[in-house]
């Protein structure tokens, strides 16, 4: 039997092998970059694949951690050997469906021949019926950005499209399996051509003398590894017109300094290609000299204003001071739509530390991205999402432990219009810092130090905590460690909280309960207070539907999810029909991959008191836009606060298919109701 086990989970295994005394899940998770909950999950999965092979499961103690035993060690050992020698295993990671789609568009959309159902079924180890399937989506795919996948009877798939669209599409899904790439689950950057392409751009890297993040070498190099066009193949450049938001100006790209070494090293590129690696390597570094904007720049507040749109109707929330929110936005399109035109990724760690510390926002903001890369024809990848993301955050309700702005100074020793100008980029790109007062060094004391939450400063400064020292060019460097510094002053804040109200009623309690009053206090202002969604969710709101009940319509199926709260006074019929309604104007809008739909209506006017309702399906209804759904949520709620807290908790109750799968197991509504309670009440 064929067992198979994902990336995540082998690079855990290999993290806990390093270690031979227990590591904290806290530890275990920001080693991994993941969250807390995913690293327990993970442990979850390993720990049922060594009891398939009948081995004890990872050690594990309160308060201490896990460790691996010698048994696992020896196991993984015997993994990871056969697999360097690629002998036969009985382990194999296997890929999802997303990621072979990834791959097939990336093995294929800049070739200039065929595939056939058979050499794709040999490649992915799949079937040729799944190879079927995974064409229909891939097709799906490029089709969204004008990229054609005919199939030729006798011949096999052949993707025609411009040059400039498909490099972007490619950039896009290889940024996507990455992950796989550089941990060697897919062995690209083990081939020799591969190897030879990064190389040049090495020595094209050094010529510039600049270093870029990792993994934009080793892109440009697969890029260039699977294209087919030679010397003499011509792109479509977008100009100045009103076909694209912001365009490079290339003939300026091409008498650039960098265009001259990458003509050095790639003779037989033709000169757009050339001109397309260039505008990459020069990414951030190009000025404005380099664009042809739009003619006019209303376009960008236009598409502010469809971005905030989509979030709001997703969300079914209004966003707090909605202008401002559209203003930065457009402020951030006008400078980052030439990043989705062209593909560009600039290796930022930013997408790394917003999942880590927002993972549900950034989750509602990947399908607000997904959605909006349509009305833009332009793939819109994970990192650009963190951007999106934090000003999204920015602009969201705060609970009194959080403030909206984090007041700051920023000391710099540059000329008075240099300092403006860095003052303004900072507060552009980071919406959470608000800079009060900008000062030289000579004039900085600890008394003006003393008056703001964070102090930036170009210069290096006599400060231990609060401070952040950045580089007078802003990079993106910087943004993370200021961005790192606004996490740790919010964790500090509420960690004050805690010790302000224990120190209060520290007097009152008896000398042998002082200990457990502590706990209870951190555990208030910790991550582990009550889920709101088991207070919202009873028992008489969960519903099993039966097989007799499949022949149903998608619109009496909400109906039915819905009926308990209207049945308790929740909501009146008026809500359901807007959440009908909704779904007629916009489709299932918040459905998740594995078969769950959240439903709720932007107008509560309907709504009396707050409650989620939840139906499975076990055979599933289709929805508009062939949706086709097994578990459908319904949320109502009269505060826009506890709205957004109950939506967060429901992402992650529906975050896996493994959970989707067990919940639809129920066979009664008991089991339903305690099975969800489990995974929403879990730590």
């Amino acid at each position: 039997m064929l067992v198979s086990i994902d990336r995540r989970c082998i690079k855990l295994l290999q993290e806990l092998e390093k270690e031979t005394e227990f590591v904290s899940i806290k530890s275990l998770s920001e080693s991994l970059d993941q969250t807390r909950r995913q690293t327990q999950y993970d442990i979850y999965k390993i720990n049922s694949l060594f009891e398939f092979d009948k081995l004890p499961p990872i050690e594990a103690k309160q308060h201490k951690g896990v460790r691996l035993m010698d048994v696992h060690r020896e196991w993984l050992k015997d993994l990871l050997d056969q697999e360097n020698k690629k002998e036969d295993s009985e382990y194999n990671y296997v890929l999802t469906q997303e990621e072979r789609c990834a791959v097939i568009i990336c093995e294929n959309v800049l070739r200039n021949g065929f595939s056939t159902l058979d050499d794709l079924s040999e490649q992915l180890m799949v079937s040729k019926n799944t190879i079927f399937i995974d064409m229909k989506i891939v097709r799906e795919k490029l089709k969204e950005y004008n990229i054609e996948c005919e199939f030729i009877s006798g011949k096999g798939y052949l993707i025609n499209g411009e040059e400039l669209e498909k490099r972007k599409v490619f950039m896009y899904y290889i940024s996507s399996i990455y992950g796989l790439i550089s941990d060697g689950m897919l062995d690209y950057l083990q081939d020799e051509d591969v190897k030879r392409h990064i190389e040049v751009l090495h020595k094209i890297e050094e010529e510039l003398e600049v270093h870029y993040n990792k993994g934009i070498i080793e892109k440009l190099a697969l890029m260039l590894h699977f294209s087919e066009t030679g010397e003499n193949t011509k792109w479509n450049f977008p100009q100045k017109t009103g076909s694209a938001l912001v365009c490079v100006n290339i003939d300026h790209v091409c008498r650039s300094h960098v265009y001259g070494i990458i003509d050095k090293y790639m003779k037989d590129r033709s000169d757009d290609e050339k001109a397309y690696i260039c505008i990459h390597l020069l990414a951030g570094r190009m000025n404005k000299e380099y664009y042809l904007y739009n003619e006019t720049e209303e376009i960008f507040e236009e598409l502010a204003e469809k971005l905030v749109g989509y979030f709001e109707t997703l969300v079914g929330v209004t966003m707090d001071k909605r202008g401002s929110l559209i203003e930065d936005l457009t402020q951030h399109l006008s400078r980052s739509s030439y990043r989705y035109i062209y593909g560009i990724n600039d290796g930022s760690e930013l997408e790394t530390i917003i999942r880590r510390e927002a993972e549900e926002l950034f989750n509602v903001v990947r399908k607000v991205a997904d959605r909006f890369s349509h009305d833009i024809q332009c793939p819109i990848d994970d990192q650009e999402v963190a951007y999106l993301a934090v000003h999204f955050s920015s602009h969201m309700h705060r609970t009194s432990a959080k403030k909206y702005r984090y007041s700051s100074m920023l000391i710099c020793d540059e000329s008075e219009k240099k300092r403006e100008n860095l003052k303004k980029r900072i507060e552009d790109n980071i919406p959470l810092i608000q800079i009060h007062e900008v000062l030289t060094k000579a004039e900085y004391t600890e008394a003006e130090k003393n008056k703001y939450e964070v102090v930036i400063s170009t210069e290096v400064l006599d400060i231990n905590d609060g401070y952040v020292l950045i580089s007078k060019k802003f990079d993106n460097t910087d943004h993370i460690n200021i961005l790192n510094e606004v996490l740790q002053s919010r964790a500090d804040e509420v960690s004050s909280l805690s010790d302000d109200l224990f120190d209060q009623i520290k007097p009152y309690i008896q000398k042998k309960q002082v200990g457990t009053v502590r706990s209870i206090v951190d555990h208030f202002f910790g991550s582990d207070q009550n889920s709101t969604l088991t207070q919202l969710l009873t028992r008489e709101r969960v519903k099993c539907l039966g097989d007799k009940d499949v022949s149903l319509s998608w619109r009496d199926a909400v109906f039915q999810a819905a009926y308990p709260l209207l049945a308790d006074g929740s909501i009146n019929r008026h809500y359901i029909d807007s959440i009908i309604l909704n779904v007629e104007l916009y489709g299932a809008y918040f459905y998740f991959d594995n078969g769950v739909y959240l439903t709720h209506a932007k107008d509560t006017s309907g709504v009396f008191r707050s409650g989620v309702s939840v139906m499975t399906i076990p055979r599933g209804i289709n929805f508009p836009h062939n949706k086709k759904i097994y578990i459908l949520f319904v949320l109502a709620s009269v505060d826009e606060k506890e709205h957004f807290g109950v939506l967060k908790e429901i992402l992650k109750v529906c975050d896996s298919k493994e959970k989707t799968e067990w919940l639809l197991e129920a066979q009664n509504e008991d089991v339903l109701y305690k099975n969800l309670r489990m995974i929403a009440e879990k730590k």
